[in-house]
């Protein structure tokens, strides 16, 4: 689990850094798998930073995130999160929505 978390951190900085990696990313086939994390919640540090990285790439590759089935995944657990978080899967929502 903390080489998971440890991986998905560093996915996310990079983006941070470098926005221009989304691309790479999003073709990388990583939202599947941030997306599978949050459908079998198995650790919570875990969930809630694939939330933090697909957030980071729906802003530019919503529809990637829909095709990967991301609306789903964000919206099946939305009571088990904290309120920041919830706001952050919402917004997950929304960029996808835009996109289609």
């Amino acid at each position: 689990p903390n080489m998971m978390l440890l991986a998905c951190r560093a996915l996310t900085h990079l983006m941070e850094a470098m926005p221009s990696s989304c691309a790479a990313i999003a073709r990388s086939g990583a939202i599947g798998a941030l997306c599978a994390k949050l459908l079998c919640i198995e650790f919570i540090d875990l969930a809630e930073q694939s939330l933090t990285a697909l957030e980071k790439i729906s802003h530019e590759h919503g529809s990637a995130v829909l095709r990967e089935g991301g609306l789903m995944a964000v919206l099946s657990f939305l009571d088990f999160f904290s309120t920041s978080l919830q706001r952050c899967s919402l917004q997950i929502a929304a960029n996808v929505c835009k996109h289609v």
